[in-house]
């Protein structure tokens, strides 16, 4: 794919206008700064396999609102969602315990998208 430039199963950079993205198969990475700053970005899927969010990976993605996360994510870096300000929720396909077993980078979700139902910033919600 055009959009994703990837070396040994990390996605380094996305280079597409945004939109929904899905990323593809085989991808086990999400390398640092790999979407910043995209503001066209307004959804993505991530496969079953990555393991690793990098830091600032979604940094500035002001217009991303929805983002699923499979069960194979153990780390999410620094800043990984920093400034995201329209992310209101994160799809996380695993049970409370897989997710608070994610090791969280320090501001990972700073500045998410704020939920006036709920009162909270960037609500998980879990797929089981």
């Amino acid at each position: 794919n055009k959009d994703f430039i990837i070396e040994n199963d990390v996605l380094i950079e996305y280079t597409g206008k945004g939109g929904e993205v899905v990323i593809p198969n085989g991808v086990t990475s999400i390398g640092d700064e790999a979407f910043a700053d995209c503001d066209g970005l307004t959804s993505v899927e991530i496969p079953n396999g990555v393991t690793n969010i990098g830091d600032a990976a979604f940094d500035g993605c002001s217009s991303l609102t929805s983002i699923e996360l499979p069960s194979s994510v153990t780390s999410i870096g620094d800043s990984a969602f920093f400034y995201c300000s329209s992310l209101t929720s994160i799809t996380f396909e695993g049970t409370m315990e897989e997710w608070n077993a994610i090791e969280k980078g320090f501001n990972w979700n700073y500045n998410t998208g704020y939920n006036t139902n709920t009162g909270k910033y960037c609500m998980i919600v879990l797929v089981q």
